[in-house]
């Protein structure tokens, strides 16, 4: 960890200590351990081996060996010692794999040993051992966590419980769907602890409400941070409210698993603690140009990306540019429009007259409606590019002159269904008497909740944060029997970031696959 992010984090000491229950100076002494940074918010000295090389403790810091726990974390086969408080005090001393011997720490003890390297016996300790040049307030510090480092838990942890939140619609007209999903996780999670709960403990849910305005539905989703704060967030309804939603929960460190948002933050800048089941628009238009690309063998085609006035789809406007180049293809020509101002003759007409045949388009299903016709009445017939997550709309409206020339991109299909995973789905319905309707969401929330039910019994008992999301990081190929296999790395926190790709059928009067799983390059 950095200087730069422990002095912000040490500026809001007062608001973390209460949270994690301990005083300011054992928070002091737990930004020290964690990081290597100490009062002055800059890095203490440390020296290595025999030799006694000189490097910041940033760089060595003590939860790089002993581990969050205290307990030690095995590493080229070097072992570190349990420094939680009770072993380093066990009255009955010490004996060492190699045979040394000494009588229990104490305090005074402790703090020769972490600044000279040797133990209450006078005996080395291992060169691996760093020995730290600390201030005498920060070996204060240090200690003093040291003492609760085995009863130390992140917010939302408690010997009996995991407390776990939700950010979900249940007023206005949403709130169906809200329901839907609340009962869906209310069933898995009750079902999880009427088997015993995860290592004894049980989860309990906690639900944010979305409010009617986005400063309230921020406020509601602060709240359940606060107080008594979740220790994870799974299934958070974020439309209307992606990127501060999103934000929020980054910044707060809280683990997300699920959100159902059509704009996933990825990549460099983008989630470190949020875990996503499926692919947004920018992931499908991207995985659309290269069917278009490949399959459809469209060459240095004259394109344009229709889009509403909306920041977060310029992101999509820009991986569809960069997306363009890896295919050698013109960048698409950018046309922006206000919804209340969209004029579908004026845009197929300017569309047709520049030669246009090929249209990202990214806005609602009525505008695409409109605009389809009047392409219709000029006998102008592109392809069309949909990313169908972004769309609702009835197909059969399509002109039957373009129909076959408009695919769309969807992040599963009913393959994906498996008969094992339908009929735990079904049973779970049928159990908890769950509604027929919104089944999709449904599903949406049940599969997040057995992703972070996985994530967290491989995390076992002394689970953490930083463990989760590492359990998480570590899944490959899961199996949720309702999606594509979902698979997560430190650097992939999509599960299944790609999509089908569908047309229309006239004959059927509805979309037939004309691809198989397709992840943009």
């Amino acid at each position: 960890m950095r200087a730069w992010v422990a002095a912000c984090w040490l500026a809001v000491l007062p608001a973390i200590a209460p949270a994690a229950e301990l005083s300011a100076l054992e928070a002091r002494g737990k930004v020290l351990y964690l990081s290597g940074i100490g009062y002055a918010t800059r890095p203490v000295q440390a020296l290595i081996g025999t030799e006694s090389t000189a490097v910041t403790a940033d760089a060595v810091p003590c939860v790089g060996c002993h581990g969050e726990e205290g307990r030690g974390r095995p590493e080229g086969g070097i072992v570190p010692t349990d420094i939680t408080w009770p072993y380093l005090t066990k009255p009955y001393g010490h004996q060492h794999a190699n045979s040394r011997r000494h009588p229990a720490f104490t305090e005074k003890s402790l703090a020769i040993a972490i600044q000279r390297g040797v133990d209450p016996a006078g005996n080395r300790l291992d060169s691996a051992m760093p020995r730290y040049e600390l201030a005498r307030e920060d070996m204060a510090a240090l200690i003093a966590y040291l003492k609760r480092l085995q009863t130390d838990m992140d917010p939302g942890l408690s010997e009996g419980a995991i407390r776990v939140g939700t950010i979900l619609p249940l007023k206005g007209p949403l709130a169906a769907v809200g329901e839907a999903m609340r009962a869906v996780l209310t069933a898995y999670f009750d079902e999880v602890n009427a088997q015993g709960g995860l290592y004894h403990r049980m989860i309990e849910l906690k639900i944010a409400e979305i409010a009617d305005t986005r400063a309230a539905t921020m406020a509601s989703v602060q709240q359940l941070l606060a107080g008594q704060p979740v220790f994870a967030v799974v299934a958070p309804f974020m439309a209307g409210s992606d990127q501060a939603m999103a934000a929020l929960l980054e910044r707060e460190e809280v683990p997300t698993v699920g959100p159902l948002t059509l704009f996933p933050q990825e990549g460099v800048g983008g989630a470190r603690f949020g875990f996503y089941l499926f692919s947004g628009i920018k992931e499908q238009a991207r995985t659309l140009l290269d069917y278009a690309a490949q399959t459809l063998a469209l060459r240095s085609p004259r394109a344009a990306v229709i889009y509403p006035v909306n920041g977060q789809l310029l992101e999509t406007v820009e991986a569809l540019e960069t997306q363009s180049k890896l295919h050698r293809w013109p960048a698409p020509a950018r046309v922006e429009y206000e919804p209340a101002r969209f004029d579908a003759d004026e845009l197929s007409r300017s569309l047709s007259e520049t030669g246009t045949d090929v249209v990202f388009f990214l806005g609602s299903g009525d505008k695409l409606e409109s605009l389809l016709a009047k392409a219709e009445s000029k006998h102008w017939r592109p392809y069309v590019l949909l990313p169908g997550s972004s769309l609702q709309q009835d197909l059969s409206t399509i002109p039957p002159g373009i129909m076959s020339k408009v695919f769309l991109a969807f992040p599963s299909l009913p393959s994906d269904l498996s008969a094992e995973g339908v009929a735990a789905f079904e049973a779970l319905r049928a159990r908890h008497k769950l509604s027929a309707q919104h089944l999709t969401t449904q599903v949406s929330a049940y599969c997040a909740a057995q992703i972070l039910v996985q994530g967290l019994k491989l995390s076992g008992r002394d689970v953490s944060r930083t463990k989760l999301i590492t359990a998480l990081e570590g899944l490959r190929d899961y199996d949720t029997g309702l999606t594509p296999r979902l698979s997560y790395g430190p650097n992939r926190h999509i599960g299944a970031p790609g999509a089908y790709v569908v047309t229309i059928d006239a004959n059927i009067k509805g979309i037939k696959p004309v691809s198989g799983w397709m992840e943009p390059k």
